[in-house]
């Protein structure tokens, strides 16, 4: 009775032992999984802390981007507004801005010794070198009103 009990208690302590270095297994398996968990939660949050950041400079970007085409947008309705202005008065001297910026006419002016043109000069050299009115000028004789 007393071997039967021995031969159980050392039983018992193996059966302990085997589960002690069972426990021992898992326990350092689940330290190692905790850990490289613990790495990817701390590689995503930086990630995630790095896009944000990201975000925000971006955020920035744009508002910065927004206030300068506003500011193009505002400038290029004053500048349609001027324009708007001043084109009956362009309109006005179209022939006159013709003879000067037609490169032969001009050649002619200038070998001719013409120093000041008047009218009846430019309706004369218009009808000589005539050339197509720009885009939105009514055509017309050509000459100086």
């Amino acid at each position: 009775m007393i071997e039967d009990r021995v031969v159980r208690l050392i039983e018992e302590t193996n059966k302990e032992a085997e589960h002690k270095g069972w426990c021992a297994k898992e326990l350092s398996k689940n330290g190692q999984a905790r850990m490289q968990k613990t790495m990817a939660v701390k590689t995503r949050t930086t990630g995630i802390d790095q896009h944000e950041s990201s975000i925000a400079k971006l955020a920035e970007d744009l508002a910065a981007l927004a206030m300068a085409a506003a500011e193009r947008d505002a400038a290029m309705a004053e500048a349609m507004t001027v324009r708007r202005k001043s084109t009956p008065r362009t309109r006005r001297h179209w022939p006159l801005l013709r003879v000067l910026l037609q490169p032969r006419l001009t050649r002619s002016l200038v070998s001719g010794g013409v120093r000041d043109v008047d009218k009846a000069d430019c309706n004369t050299l218009l009808q000589d070198y005539p050339c197509r009115p720009a885009m939105g000028h009514s055509g017309g004789a050509g000459g100086i009103n």
